[in-house]
């Protein structure tokens, strides 16, 4: 049971961070470590290296209401609608880049679509966004909707 939008977005986190965990990222990408992860609300004041592959994850609600009235213990359920957004980065300086990028963005909609956690985040309409190049960096961009009900 889901009691804050704060639970909610560390479930997520460590959901694609178990996944990244597991992957093996010297056959998919060519880098032994896999990227940098960079978590909302879990930031790193240093800038990532500019020669290794990284992500930056956050979430952003949007929508909820009353989903119940109170039950005999004075809690009510609310409905929550937010996007998961992952920023994937490769480096230009290697010259696949966009192909590290949108492989990193493939594992991200691999772990997410269909995908319910135990406390029941359920995850929908996920795709992968290729991005103009920025600075150093080719971009993919990961996203996926995803509800849950807050209980309080």
């Amino acid at each position: 049971m889901i009691t804050s939008p704060v639970e909610a977005r560390y479930e997520v986190f460590d959901r694609l961070q178990a996944v990244f965990a597991a992957t093996d990222w010297t056959a998919l990408i060519g880098y032994a470590a896999g990227p940098t992860l960079i978590f909302q609300g879990r930031e790193s004041p240093e800038a990532p290296s500019g020669d290794l592959p990284h992500i930056k994850a956050f979430i952003r609600h949007m929508d909820g209401g009353n989903g119940s009235l109170t039950d005999e213990h004075g809690r009510q359920r609310f409905y929550r609608d937010a996007i998961l957004i992952v920023q994937c980065f490769g480096p230009m300086a290697r010259g696949d880049g966009l192909e590290v990028a949108v492989n990193i963005a493939t594992i991200c909609q691999r772990a997410f679509q269909g995908y319910k956690t135990e406390n029941c985040i359920w995850f929908r309409r996920c795709r992968i966004q290729e991005q103009d190049p920025s600075g150093n960096w080719d971009q993919c961009n990961f996203d996926c909707a995803l509800e849950y009900d807050e209980v309080n």
